[in-house]
């Protein structure tokens, strides 16, 4: 059985040779190096071993530990956003605050600048009011000065007046009583043909009183429509057609024959509707016509020729409109019959002057204003010479000698 006991190197060289002796030591050596290589080896595996379980650990360390550092920036991230969430919505929240305050704060602006544009809108009306009753009273005040001039005037003409009649009269034989003066409800004296004296021709008397009676019988038919409920549209509707025109017509052929042909389709339509209809258009332009030559050619004695040139051309289509028209304007303008009317005797101013055509509360100078515009239409409508020769004028130049 063998021991464990070491042995020594005497030992050995006593019961050894020495060769066998050097090679066991070479062997012993080389196992010894051997071992010592083992255990390096193994020392080294350990080492390895515990560097990679080192390695494992500290990777596995950083990896958790990023892992951590990842969460960590997440979770701040998450904060950061809902953070900024919350800034955000505190901020919308205080915009829309403040846009409300400010939209009240503007309402409250508006409301005031309102209250005080109405306040200076008010103050300005009433200014305005006191400043036009100044005016208005200044205005009467001066206008009942000179009514009171022009009356202490027209009573000095009368007493003047009086006084020339007075010695007249002394001077001429008496004439018998004269007829009893009509109550002022009758018609005046001018428009009946029997009272018509020695101061107009019979023609022209005989030629008044047949366009008088065709005057009065439009009138009645117009009467039926101005009166009657049921045509009011209808009256409003030609009123418009046959007033614009003639207002609209000026000094340029062109204008002139648009609103004559607007005019012509105006009364063609009334004709072809009804009889009284046509009645009252034709009735409307003739008084329009005479109203334009009372106020504008009055004014503006230059436009009588291009109302009396459409006046030719409505009468060319319509002949029973120059008869209705000349009425008129012998009944506006006894001048045009031609009928001179003298002062009667023991004939008061009112009667006298209601006789001459004069309107109410109408002065001498607006009275010759209308009259000299009356007759320069006239005028211009007998002298006006018609562009189609083979169309005869409805009321030539012949008709102005004729009576």
């Amino acid at each position: 059985m063998y021991s464990n006991r070491m042995v020594d190197e005497d030992e050995i060289e006593d019961y050894i040779p020495d060769q066998t002796a050097e090679r066991l030591l070479q062997i012993w050596e080389d196992v010894q190096r051997e071992r010592i290589s083992n255990i390096v080896d193994e020392r080294v595996r350990s080492l390895n071993q515990g560097m990679e379980r080192i390695h494992m650990t500290a990777e596995q360390s950083y990896n958790e530990m990023m892992r951590q550092q990842k969460e960590r920036l997440a979770r701040q991230k998450q904060e950061e956003l809902a953070f900024e969430r919350q800034c955000a919505q505190q901020i919308e929240a205080r915009m829309e605050e403040l846009a409300q305050e400010q939209n009240r704060q503007t309402r409250e602006s508006v409301l005031k600048l309102q209250r005080y544009t109405t306040k200076i809108r008010s103050q300005k009306d009433e200014a305005d009011r006191i400043q036009k009753e100044k005016q208005d009273a200044e205005a009467k005040k001066e206008r009942d000065r000179i009514a009171a001039m022009e009356e202490e005037k027209r009573k000095k003409e009368e007493e003047q007046k009086k006084k020339e009649d007075l010695q007249r009269l002394a001077a001429q034989p008496r004439d018998p009583p004269p007829s009893p003066v009509p109550p002022p409800s009758q018609p005046p004296a001018h428009s009946s043909a029997s009272s018509v004296s020695d101061e107009i021709s019979p023609q022209a008397s005989e030629e008044m009183e047949r366009r008088r009676k065709i005057l009065d019988h439009t009138r009645a038919q117009s009467q039926m429509i101005t009166s009657n409920a049921q045509f009011e549209s209808t009256k409003k509707e030609f009123y418009k057609k046959i007033h614009l025109p003639i207002q609209q017509i000026s000094g340029t052929r062109e204008q002139i024959m648009s609103r004559s042909e607007a005019l012509k389709r105006a009364i063609q339509e009334a004709k072809n509707m009804r009889e009284d209809v046509y009645m009252y258009s034709l009735n409307l332009a003739a008084s329009k016509f005479v109203d334009q030559g009372a106020m504008q050619v009055s004014s503006h004695k230059e436009s009588a020729f291009s109302l009396a040139y459409a006046i030719i051309i409505i009468a060319s289509t319509f002949p029973e409109f120059m008869d209705i028209l000349i009425a008129q304007f012998n009944a506006a303008c006894p001048f045009t019959v031609p009928h001179y009317i003298s002062r009667r005797r023991y004939q008061s101013d009112q009667e006298w002057t209601a006789a001459q055509g004069f309107k109410a509360n109408e002065t001498i100078d607006q009275y010759e204003n209308r009259m000299m515009g009356i007759l320069r239409l006239y005028a211009a409508i007998i002298q006006t010479k018609f562009g189609n020769a083979a169309i005869k004028h409805p009321f030539g130049i012949e008709k102005g000698f004729s009576i």
